[in-house]
């Protein structure tokens, strides 16, 4: 219905001045003439030439002996008269349409004639000429205190909005609504007078009133509307009247020098943003009746001290709390289940956090630069951590990660420079570990990756400069680029499942700057003899790379291929055996092993894809290749093969088996002769024995 009026009022506007299509010049000022109402229309001129100087409209205009009524002003009439420097709008003007002083830079002064006709004008949208004027004369003498007739009953749109001149404003009873925008950037004005009948004020009525300091809110107010009071910087308390139900969006938002407020229980609602920026703030009282609290609300009150009643609220929202650069300790309430983005972010001085039990998420940098917070404890009903909920937390020293979370988003402890311990239980839900989910965490010594984490992220541990040692867990498939970039003093790797291990993907760069005499541990017990089991095919890139303890390794006969760099820089390493199932021996896989002295190739015919660099650096022309004895000659034929010192037949009584002790029958075991040869099922005797966790032991079967 409302749609067909505006169409219905759109159409007959455009007939009444179609009549007259060409517009006519009378004194210099441009007007469309509706000859069948006598009513005119200021305008644009037709052709290039802007208005300039000093413009005066008359309320009345005659043309071929028709005397017209000016009743409006065009959209964009003057629109860029750059040259215009006042105008005068008499009281017979109703409307004035949308830009039409836009762009009059130079105007510095609005004449009028009557205060009754002007707040009765119908703006459009950048059309009041105070917007570049900023000066409001009547009757040639310019307003400075502004008192509203009486009999007034609504101040309409944008009618001062920008007068920057005002000082005081008053209003009298009759005024019943005050229009959007109606002041809003009079920055001059500090007292306003508001008598107690007006009930409505509408949306940026005061915004911007920079200079206001006190006003009296009309108590048949039922609703503070969005950013009415916006910006009002100076203005220092405020008794919200007990009619009011809701706060609007920006209500209050940058009234930088309020101290106190008052918020009866009226109120149920309090908007977006709607105390933002309120510094002066140390304490806020906000009645149980509030049930709803927008995102932004407190934001960047840097004074407040506590955290006010929000013991109604399920959901603390976006930005609520963010930059409250005075809170010290928070406390939860039993009801809330959600923290939304930035909530308490930019809290410098917040040391002290207690979580509900009731939590189940906290979204993106909720506690972001919280830089004096040392410790927190997480919910158990946690099961969402947004991305970096603690970044910069530069005091944070230990959390716990609770089992129902799935992952550890990126960047969840960026900057974290003073962690020193994240507790991950063994039952975790853990799947993932996030991009530069740990970025440049320097104080973190030791991380276990627990069971069920499948893969870690890019940077993930990158600038972990005092991380010494971690504990990789059973599901671990892929660990991606720079994951322990610069992890200077990364020396032990404590694998508890070497299937997985050696099935990781491993970029060239993940271990990129890392401690150079890197330790393998199985299940926490350092080893010197590798004995991988035969459950696997594939031997990944990088997986032991200067592992300085490894003396001995065997590779099982179902591993197929050896990856690049897989044992470089062991340089401990003294004895290789090699199953006769390895095809594929990748570039440097074992370069740099400058202490080896026997290598045991068990395949009947060299490897046909071994890389002539498999042993770069190794000094293998001072080693032992010990080959089945039928192909030793294929062996010195074949590159890197026969550059090794001296190749010989495997014999069945060689041995590195220092001791023996009896034992019983083993289960799901694999058997080897004392040469080393797989052998279907055990034989009467000294038996070698692999376990399906790699251990190696001897046995003697009766």
């Amino acid at each position: 219905m409302i749609m067909k009026k505006l169409l219905l009022l759109f159409v007959t506007i455009l007939f009444t001045f179609v009549v007259n299509a060409n517009p006519v010049e009378i004194n210099g000022v441009y007007y469309n003439l509706a000859p069948k109402v006598g009513v005119a229309e200021v305008t644009s001129s037709p052709n290039s030439a802007r208005y300039s100087g000093q413009i005066e409209i008359p309320e009345s205009i005659n043309y071929n002996d028709v005397t017209y009524l000016v009743k409006s002003i065009a959209s964009k009439a003057f629109y860029s008269c750059s040259s215009l420097y006042s105008i005068y709008i008499p009281k017979s003007i109703e409307t004035i349409g949308e830009n039409a002083f836009s762009e009059c830079r130079r105007l510095n002064g609005v004449y009028i004639n009557s205060l009754e006709s002007w707040v009765k004008i119908k703006f459009g949208r950048h059309g009041n000429p105070l917007q570049y004027a900023h000066h409001l004369f009547l009757n040639n003498e310019e307003i400075i205190n502004l008192t509203i007739p009486s009999g007034i009953k609504a101040i309409g749109d944008y009618v001062f909005s920008e007068c920057s001149s005002i000082l005081s404003i008053s209003i009298p009873s009759s005024v019943e609504s005050i229009g959007i925008s109606a002041f809003e950037n009079c920055s001059g004005v500090k007292t306003i007078d508001i008598q107690d009948r007006t009930n409505k004020i509408g949306k940026s009525a005061f915004g911007g009133c920079q200079s206001l300091t006190s006003i009296n809110i009309p108590r048949d107010i039922s609703e503070i509307e969005d950013n009415v009071f916006s910006g009002c910087s100076s203005l220092t308390s405020l008794v919200i009247p007990n009619n009011v139900i809701r706060i609007g969006n920006n209500a209050f938002s940058g009234c930088s020098g309020l101290s106190s407020i008052e918020i009866p229980n009226s109120v149920t609602t309090i908007g977006k943003n709607a105390f933002s920026g309120c510094s002066g703030l140390s304490s806020i009282e906000i009645p149980n009746s509030v049930t709803t609290i927008g995102d932004g609300a407190f934001a960047g009150c840097s004074g407040l001290k506590k955290l006010p009643n929000i013991n109604n609220l399920s959901s603390i929202g976006n930005n609520m709390f963010s930059r409250c650069s005075n809170l010290n300790s928070i406390l939860i309430p039993d009801n809330v289940t959600s923290i939304g983005k930035s909530a308490f972010s930019g809290c410098t001085n917040l040391e002290s956090i207690i979580l509900c039990d009731k939590i189940t998420s906290i979204d993106d940098e909720a506690f972001f630069e919280c830089i004096n917070l040392p410790s927190i404890i997480l919910p158990k009903t946690l099961k969402k951590l947004g991305k970096s909920v603690f970044q910069n937390c530069s005091s944070l020293e230990s959390i716990n990660l609770p089992d129902e979370l799935s992952g550890i988003p990126e960047q969840l402890f960026s900057g974290c420079t003073a962690l020193k311990n994240v507790e991950i239980n063994k039952n975790s839900k853990i799947v993932g570990i996030g991009i530069r989910a740990f970025y440049n965490c320097s104080s973190l010594k030791t991380f276990t990756i627990s069971d069920n984490v499948s893969g870690i992220g890019d940077y993930a541990f990158y600038g972990c400069k005092n991380l010494e040692y971690i504990t990789v867990g059973l599901s671990l498939e892929v660990i991606r680029e720079y994951a322990f970039y610069d992890c200077g003093n990364l020396a032990f790797i404590n694998v508890t499942d070497f299937k997985s291990w050696c099935e990781v993907q491993v970029p060239y760069n993940v271990f990129a700057h890392i401690n150079n005499n890197r330790h393998i541990l199985y299940n926490g017990k350092e080893i010197t003899e590798l004995v991988l089991p035969n459950n696997i095919q594939f031997i990944t890139n990088w997986a032991f790379t200067n592992c300085r303890n490894i003396k001995t390794v065997v590779i099982p006969d179902n591993v197929k291929e050896i990856g690049i760099n897989v044992f470089s820089g062991c340089s401990s390493l003294e004895t290789l055996k090699i199953g006769r199932g390895v095809y594929k021996i990748s570039d440097n896989a074992f370069s740099s092993c400058e202490n080896i002295k026997d290598v045991y190739c068990f395949r009947e015919y060299p490897p046909g894809q071994t890389n002539q660099n498999a042993f770069n650096g190794s000094f293998i022309e001072y080693a032992t290749l010990h080959v089945p004895e039928s192909y030793i000659n294929e062996y010195k034929a074949r590159t890197p093969w026969r550059s090794f010192g001296n190749i010989v037949a495997i014999k069945e009584e060689e041995t590195g088996i220092l001791e023996l002790q009896r034992e019983e029958m083993y289960d799901n075991v694999q058997f080897y002769s004392i040469g080393g040869f797989h052998l279907s099922k055990p034989k009467k005797g000294v038996n070698i024995i692999y376990t399906p966790h790699g251990e190696k032991r001897k046995v003697i079967i009766k």
